[in-house]
């Protein structure tokens, strides 16, 4: 008998009755297929890539880094189990079996789909119907140019984006390896730690994050929504990277761009939620109920400073022209930058710190104070010619765009979201994961409210797959400056 996971599969019908969970039984045959670590080494490395994407594989490696013990990698010298809940003979709802875990590595008595070819093994697979690696490398997406976002490359080509001229490069082809030498390129910029004054921490449980990761195309990719359907077969998911629905002409579809996170202030969104529900409501990055549960290795403990914190840091350069200072002064600072468009002075602009970025914490507001810098001529033959006031200068724009390409638009796509206040009315309504309390303040129906308990079905039931009849829906991921930002709640139920 194989068990498999039940966390798919519903508790309860429609109409209140328990659920019903089928596993598959087969009897052992005498036939045998040989697995062969190098000739069938392209179907072991797909399996193993399709299973580093799965959640019980996360979970493994979640558990071992915080485990701290020096067994914290034994699911990689044995086969690991979890355990299966559902209804009990007696009516309860409990564990009944154990099921192994989908690590990617293979031991005695695994159980995989294997497809054959020519008497080799051409795919595994843990189900008939599973995932598998998608087309199309980021490389190939990322178009070319000189504005093209690919990384570079030392040694291929002199000269090296703006971005890599300042902060270095880091030669990763290795093939200069065991040669003694390499064509890395030393960066310009040196940190410092941030520090601050006495202040008074809060310990608190977050709540569960997982990891991003770039296969939904969904939010991914871009796909024009009056993208040719004709040709795409009964099952091709338009999300998948390598979907019929991925090409236009002979260009894959391109990434959508860099994910950035909504500022939102969570303990205010809190005092906003308790006057509205009249209750008392803890903020959202706060694991409850049954967020706190830590089975997966996804709640963490976190050390929160008070807001109004003042960090300060220095920031050492060496060897950097003008322009790459002014650029460089304006990533630290952006309403440097940000005073170039329309509407973009006196904003209030904020920037990243720390991590739990999707629970709204880390928001920072920073100001360059204090700029001393000097010219090497100065330095070793005494001052000369007019210094400029760095503290204050304005941003070259037209002598960065002749460097960078036009960047202007981009500005005008990133102010809102660096705004602290940049989602003006809708500030309050920003919510991950689903099921932030301020969903009983959207309805007093209780079916909505599990409707937005749900709402992760959104990402199987918004697709863009083709069917025998119809095709789902397609929801991109709403643009910074869209009227509205807001994604519908869908699920298996109705849109």
């Amino acid at each position: 008998m194989l068990v498999t996971d039940t966390t798919a599969r519903r508790r309860k019908r429609k109409n209140g009755a328990k659920g019903r969970c089928f596993w598959a039984t087969a009897t052992a045959t005498e036939r045998v297929v040989d697995l062969d670590p190098v000739a069938d080494q392209d179907a072991i490395q797909a399996y193993r890539a399709a299973c580093r994407g799965t959640d019980d594989r996360r979970r493994l490696e979640q558990q071992g880094k915080r485990s701290g013990k020096s067994d914290a990698r034994a699911w990689e010298r044995e086969r690991d189990y979890a355990d299966v809940e559902w209804w009990t003979p007696g009516g309860g709802f409990g564990v009944i079996a154990q099921r192994a875990r989908a690590s990617g590595l293979l031991f005695p008595g695994d159980v995989v789909w294997v497809r054959m070819e020519r008497d080799r093994v051409r795919e595994l697979k843990l189900a008939r119907i599973w995932r598998r690696a998608g087309d199309g490398s980021v490389r190939e997406r990322l178009g070319s140019g000189p504005t093209s976002p690919l990384p570079c490359i030392p040694g291929e080509d002199l000269t090296l984006c703006h971005s890599c001229a300042v902060f270095g490069a880091a030669d990763t082809s290795a093939g200069d390896a065991g040669k003694g030498r390499q064509d890395s390129y030393a960066g310009h910029v040196r940190f410092g730690a941030a520090r601050s004054g006495p202040v008074t921490t809060t310990s608190v449980r977050l709540a569960p994050l997982g990891q991003p990761r770039p296969g939904m195309g969904m939010f991914y990719l871009q796909w024009r929504k009056d993208s040719p359907q004709e040709g795409r077969p009964v099952g091709d998911v338009a999300s998948h990277w390598g979907s019929k629905a991925d090409h236009v002409g002979p260009i894959y579809k391109r990434l959508a761009g860099r994910k950035y996170y909504w500022h939102s202030d969570p303990d205010a969104q809190a005092d906003w939620q308790s006057a509205q529900l009249g209750g008392s409501m803890t903020p959202r990055y706060t694991a409850t109920g049954s967020l706190s549960d830590d089975k997966g290795g996804m709640v963490r403990p976190a050390i929160l400073v008070p807001k109004g914190t003042v960090l300060t840091a220095r920031v050492s350069v060496d060897q950097l022209d003008p322009m790459s200072l002014h650029t460089l002064l304006a990533a630290l600072d952006p309403t440097r930058v940000m005073r170039l468009i329309p509407g973009g002075e006196g904003r209030r602009v904020a920037v990243r710190l720390g991590g739990a970025k999707p629970l709204g914490l880390g928001s920072a507001t920073p100001r360059v104070t204090r700029v001393d810098v000097g010219t090497l001529h100065e330095r070793y033959l005494g001052g000369s010619g007019e210094r400029i006031d760095w503290t204050n200068a304005r941003f070259p724009g037209a002598d960065v765009n002749e460097r960078v390409g036009r960047f202007g638009p981009n500005l005008e796509q990133l102010l809102p979201i660096l705004d602290l206040d940049g989602l003006g009315d809708q500030v309050h309504l920003v919510t991950y994961p689903p099921g932030a309390p301020w969903a009983f303040a959207v309805s007093d129906d209780p079916k909505d409210q599990d409707r937005f308990r749900r709402s992760f079905e959104f990402f199987q039931e918004c697709n863009g797959a083709r069917e025998t009849r119809s095709t789902k829906p397609w929801h991109r991921l709403p643009g910074p400056t869209d009227g509205d930002r807001s994604l519908p709640i869908t699920t298996k139920d109705k849109p």
